[in-house]
């Protein structure tokens, strides 16, 4: 998260590099969620975009259905940075609502401050008057 929210990606390829993601090995949903997450990383990373959303998409799916908040609430905050970084703030506002509502009900306290982050930023790109309630 730190290295989307400050545009360094160049810092998180190594690290994403030395991760093998083998998901045919494993039966495990929450592993097939993280795998999908760190693979739709990787693929943002090198800037496949319609392929990174699709991965996160099924991480998200696999999270809600072995009630997974945490990795939800995350790939929810990784998919509105990246619409947010996309200029499609609707769909930025939409991720970050859902993050939103799940972070509360985990507490997962740095899902919020990472969601709260990124909405004081939609809200300051948009004029939107709440910012100043943020």
């Amino acid at each position: 998260m730190v290295y989307l929210r400050t545009s360094k990606i160049a810092n998180l390829i190594p690290i994403l590099q030395q991760i093998n993601i083998d998901l045919n090995t494993t039966q495990s949903a929450i592993l097939h969620a993280i795998g999908n997450l760190l693979n739709g990383l990787q693929n943002l990373t090198q800037s496949r975009i319609h392929e990174a959303k699709e991965l996160f998409r099924r991480a998200a799916n696999l999270a809600s259905n072995e009630d997974l908040n945490k990795i939800l609430t995350n790939t929810f905050i990784i998919l509105g940075h990246m619409f947010f970084r996309m200029h499609t703030y609707q769909e930025s506002a939409n991720m970050l609502q859902s993050a939103t509502t799940i972070s509360q009900s985990i507490p997962d306290y740095t899902a919020q401050l990472n969601t709260m982050s990124l909405l004081r930023d939609l809200y300051h790109v948009c004029n939107d008057p709440r910012l100043a309630e943020t």
